[in-house]
């Protein structure tokens, strides 16, 4: 098994449909449980043992760099990259990220998703490009808005997308990648203006024939913090409807 040292966090949107709340501050660090958003996934990787991380930023960056610092309050180091392109799509907040993951594995982390730390046991002990996903749909309040997938019987991704026509799992958002990934996002980006982390997962899968793993965390508490609706869901599963 390859060790896992290194995470990614994109942490560079604007967070548009959390407004009015992201109006004057940035989605990392809207409180939830007690805390805000990004420390519960930077307690959840000091947990795991992966002390390396990288964060993009772009919109608001500043306030979550003064935020979260060189990381030592969390027992970790970050690294800050930033990303001026954040309107074109979260595919380029990871390309962005290259030059400091370089050719090593790397965690790869949505900064608006909440999960329970078991997930990424489970995904740090994998040795293959794989990807979280969840069958179940426990905690999701709108399944509709989630990201499709289609796994083979050997639990491997045939299709991924919001509109693909079959699916039986939903993409979760946290990753175990390779570097082949940012070569994906490299090409994509010479070709389109907007380029998405599900574009070059079916891009690896279906240009490139690379074989991604799905690992199945159905079960266990995960969710997109996308909506004020879905801040609130999360905030009463977690028994802190006013936190």
């Amino acid at each position: 098994m390859t060790e896992i040292r290194k995470a990614v966090i994109i942490a560079a949107g604007p967070g548009k449909r959390l407004r009015p709340l992201t109006s004057k501050t940035h989605k990392t660090l809207i409180p939830v449980a007690g805390k805000p958003l990004i420390s519960h996934i930077l307690l959840s990787l000091k947990e795991w043992g992966l002390r390396d991380v990288v964060m993009v930023i772009g919109y608001m960056g500043e306030t979550v760099k003064f935020f979260v610092g060189d990381g030592r309050a969390y027992g970790l180091r970050v690294k800050y990259v930033h990303n001026l392109n954040y309107d074109r799509g979260n595919g380029l907040s990871v390309l962005a990220a290259k030059k400091r993951v370089g050719s090593d594995p790397f965690i790869l982390l949505m900064s608006d998703h909440l999960f329970d730390g078991e997930i990424l046991g489970r995904i740090v002990c994998e040795d293959d490009f794989s990807l979280c996903v969840d069958s179940e749909l426990t905690y999701l309040p709108d399944p509709d808005e989630a990201t499709k997938v289609l796994l083979d019987q050997d639990n491997y991704i045939l299709d991924i997308g919001k509109e693909i026509p079959s699916w039986n799992c939903v993409d979760t958002g946290i990753f175990r990648c390779e570097s082949v990934l940012f070569d994906a996002l490299k090409r994509l980006s010479r070709s389109r203006y907007r380029v998405t982390l599900t574009d070059a997962i079916r891009c690896l899968i279906r240009d490139y024939g690379y074989p991604i793993k799905g690992v199945d965390v159905s079960g266990r508490f995960w969710m997109d913090i996308d909506t004020p609706e879905d801040l609130n869901h999360a905030k009463l599963i977690l028994g802190a409807p006013n936190a």
